[in-house]
């Protein structure tokens, strides 16, 4: 692996190589997991308790992906373990690849999938998340700012997050950017609007467009659609394109939240006060 990929994967995921999951034999409650509505459950034979979270698999599957289990399975015969350091979003991820071959790396989870994949020894799985912090296409690098942002990186935080601004008309054609939690994509908006900060964005009026777009990705973002919209910059786009944006018509309802057309209009009369400053 080159240099970059090196700190990515070791540094920037700050792995601990002597980690380790802990498997301890016990006895847990039965409860259901939605994944599971999988025919396969019908054969399953053995109860993973993470945290609070039970799981139900085949010994069989979990051996064959990971040789971990496999061992621990050889040399203990229980149907109940417990899996510990390691999160249950992260297991219901692995278990549902080891079933149906699906595994959605986004840029919030890559950190944990690669982690837990890295302690259960499945190399397949860590061979895709490395294949995806490896690469030079837009998700990659909205991947590695997503990382970096979690992590604490600032120094690379910093370098992604350029190369995501000076790109960004390119990067919102990319659906991982709607992966981006509230603090990160108002961190972009924010350095879009910003003159001292270098772009080559030719229309701001698509970053009102990405902003909706992320407003609605999920219902329960609707709460954040003031705190979004503060940071859209209006204020550097031209009047007819704030016309625009006041009278967007949209079915989720989020032009129609309270304050947030009060919001674009400031923009007009904070631009007008300008002008009257520069006479």
């Amino acid at each position: 692996m080159g240099q970059l990929l090196s700190k990515l994967i070791y540094s920037l995921f700050n792995w601990d190589s002597t980690g380790k999951v802990t498997v301890l034999q016990g006895s847990i409650e039965i409860c259901t997991c939605d994944w599971h509505a999988l025919p396969s459950k019908l054969t399953t034979d053995i109860s993973i308790l993470v945290e609070n979270r039970t799981f139900h698999a085949s010994k069989d599957v979990l051996s064959y992906f990971s040789p971990l289990l496999k061992d621990y399975l050889e040399k203990n015969h229980t149907d109940k373990i417990t899996l510990k350091n390691i999160t249950p979003d992260s297991v219901e991820m692995l278990l549902r690849y080891m079933y149906t071959e699906d595994l959605e790396i986004k840029c919030q989870n890559i950190v944990e999938i690669y982690k837990s994949s890295r302690k259960l020894r499945m190399e397949d799985v860590t061979f895709k998340c490395i294949e995806v912090m490896n690469s030079e296409n837009t998700t990659a690098y909205i991947c590695k700012y997503a990382v970096a942002s979690q992590l604490g990186m600032l120094e690379k935080r910093c370098k992604f997050y350029s190369i995501i601004l000076w790109n960004l008309e390119k990067f919102i054609e990319d659906e991982e950017m709607l992966n981006l939690n509230v603090t990160q994509i108002c961190e972009i908006l924010t350095g879009a609007g910003m003159t001292c900060i270098k772009t080559n964005i030719k229309r701001y009026y698509n970053l009102f467009l990405l902003a909706l777009k992320w407003l609605n990705h999920k219902p329960e973002r609707k709460k954040h659609a003031i705190r979004i919209m503060c940071v859209v910059p209006f204020h550097r786009m031209p009047k007819e394109d704030v016309f625009k944006c006041i009278h967007y018509k949209s079915d989720s309802h989020i032009m129609n939240i309270p304050g947030v057309r009060r919001i674009i209009l400031s923009s007009l009369c904070t631009e007008r006060l300008k002008t009257e400053e520069n006479k």
